[in-house]
């Protein structure tokens, strides 16, 4: 796998795909995120590759759901939330 891009700067050519779409996961906050701390974080994650989704409440929420689903084999017909 190849080194991250410096910061602000876009994935391209291989270095994006590089990057496999099983770890792939789109975080959407709710408005007022940015000045939130990170107990009260509030948003929804989905895993790409599963569409496996959840709403979260905290920065560990988040991490959590990110680390269980790339921990486990994510089954076809899964449980989305």
């Amino acid at each position: 796998m190849s080194d991250p891009p410096p910061e602000g700067k876009p994935l391209t050519g291989a270095d994006a795909s590089a990057w496999p779409q099983d770890g792939a996961f789109i975080v959407e906050f709710r408005p007022g995120a940015a000045a939130a701390p990170a107990e009260r974080l509030d948003g929804r994650v989905e895993h790409v590759a599963s569409g496996m989704a959840t709403l979260f409440g905290s920065a560990d929420e988040l991490l959590g759901f990110v680390r269980d689903v790339l921990r486990s084999a994510v089954r076809p017909g899964a449980r989305r939330d």
